[in-house]
């Protein structure tokens, strides 16, 4: 658990290598480059990270993928659709749970995100021109991240291939993991992240690893689960099994990436017991969210029709249960 650069599309306008000397972008390059090429009626490529197999670098994938640009995918593509949600995003065919993950993490959280995401970005032919930037930490530092828009699809179906939001028309997580893709070099590597890597990329934070065991918890692990939920901080879990996206007995799925969204306690009735208030049990519970995508419901204690709700009081269930903006999130 963790607290833890361009090729002119309008060959006839120019030579593409003009681009290849460009500085790393900072924010005025940026703006600089976006505006000469709205003015020259120019689409961004991006010559650091190509529209090829390379950028994937994932074997079972070459000769199947081409790169399309959000609006060659949907004539209705829009960068952000109502702003973000945590509940935007789903997975692809990385399996790649721990970005969904903490995506989700920092787009409950408007002011971290902006920091990631500049809102400042658009798909209307008015200030469109195929380029996309974000912030994320590296190095000790926080990285100004440009990519071009064009994002890999199979070729025998136009879908995305890895990280979409639920929202057809919505592109800023495909392109957002694209920056995070480029930094480390191809989509492949992001196979081997850690969540805590992805959390201190889109963060700039310390991230904390606690190795989780039933035989031998971390000392006082629930106190302090209560002390990071209420701090603004970032809180997940992964799920190791011995076959990674295997469906454990009680609904889990190995190799999965979790958030944690809530720390609570109840009372709870001991068995057969109504009244006596000396008698109760505090009994402390954590609310998961499952990423996008994941077919997948919580069977064990405390899920949704499970026995245990029957020892609280109508007025706490309700008030616990009323917290599930989605299903995606149990306790």
């Amino acid at each position: 658990m963790g607290s833890h650069t361009s090729k002119l599309e309008n060959e006839t306008k120019g030579d593409p290598s003009r681009f290849k000397s460009l500085p790393p972008a900072g924010v005025e390059n940026y703006d600089s480059l976006a505006a000469s090429l709205k003015e020259e009626n120019l689409l961004f490529q991006d010559l650091d990270f190509p529209a090829n197999d390379k950028s994937i670098g994932i074997p079972e994938f070459k000769g199947r993928v081409k790169w399309k640009r959000p609006k060659e995918i949907n004539p209705n593509a829009e960068f952000f659709v109502k702003g973000p949600s945590q509940f935007d995003i789903k997975q692809g065919e990385l399996g790649e749970s721990w970005i969904l993950a903490v995506t989700s993490m920092i787009a409950s959280y408007p002011r971290l995100f902006h920091r990631v995401v500049p809102q400042d970005q658009s798909m209307l032919a008015d200030s469109y021109v195929g380029m996309c930037h974000f912030y994320l930490w590296q190095f000790g530092e926080w990285r100004h991240v440009t990519v071009d828009d064009r994002l890999p699809v199979r070729k025998s179906t136009d879908h995305l291939l890895f990280v979409q939001s639920a929202d057809k028309t919505q592109y800023w997580p495909s392109l957002l993991e694209k920056a995070f893709a480029k930094i480390h070099g191809c989509y492949s590597n992001l196979r081997s992240s850690l969540q805590s890597e992805v959390m201190e990329a889109f963060t700039g934070g310390v991230c904390v690893d606690i190795p989780l065991s039933v035989h031998s918890p971390p000392r006082n692990l629930f106190g302090r689960m209560r002390q990071y939920a209420g701090m603004p901080c970032l809180v997940g879990c992964n799920l190791y099994a011995c076959a990674p996206t295997a469906f454990l007995d009680k609904g889990l799925i190995g190799g999965q990436t979790y958030s944690l969204t809530a720390v609570e306690t109840v009372m709870v009735r001991a068995q057969g017991i109504e009244s006596a208030k000396s008698l109760n049990v505090e009994q402390p519970l954590v609310r998961l969210r499952t990423p996008w995508g994941i077919s997948s419901e919580w069977k064990g204690p405390w899920s949704e029709k499970s026995r245990e709700w029957e020892m609280v009081s109508r007025e706490r269930k309700e008030e616990l249960k009323s917290r599930f903006p989605n299903n995606c999130e149990f306790w």
